[in-house]
């Protein structure tokens, strides 16, 4: 199994520092980690280092990725040989609101999902709401 993290935004090659402690137990547990920068990923780029090598699991422990980033990400894995711990659609469906929401829908507050370019003044103002949040996923 390998971990890959998330690198820093100006070092691609360097783990973004909010994941260092993590990084550093699971080397310290034997595990073999990598870095990708999420900002390749964005350029469609499948830039993974130190590389991964063929026949390994890898599980992504990091920052939420939008559909195209994790899709890419799981190409440079399957590209290198080895296999996503969480596939494309298994990610989307469990991290994407839009995905999940419905399946636990009677046990959480009501959300409101409103499509990018909505005017969600008006939308706010017609659900007539005392209060409520505002959240991107």
């Amino acid at each position: 199994m390998r971990f890959v993290f998330p690198s820093d935004v100006i070092e691609p090659k360097k783990a973004d520092e909010a994941f260092s402690d993590q990084i550093d137990a699971f080397r310290a547990a034997g595990f073999p980690v990598s870095i990708v920068s999420i900002e390749y990923l964005q350029m469609g780029q499948r830039r993974i280092y130190p590389p991964i090598e063929s026949g390994e699991t890898v599980a992504y422990r990091g920052w939420m990725m939008n559909e195209q980033e994790y899709r890419c990400f799981c190409d440079a894995v399957s590209f290198a040989g080895a296999t996503p711990l969480t596939d494309a659609d298994t990610y989307l469906t469990c991290h994407h609101l839009p995905n999940w929401y419905p399946l636990i829908s009677e046990f959480t507050p009501r959300t409101i999902i409103f499509p990018r370019d909505a005017d969600l003044r008006s939308e706010l103002d017609a659900l007539n709401w005392d209060g409520y949040f505002i959240k991107d996923y």
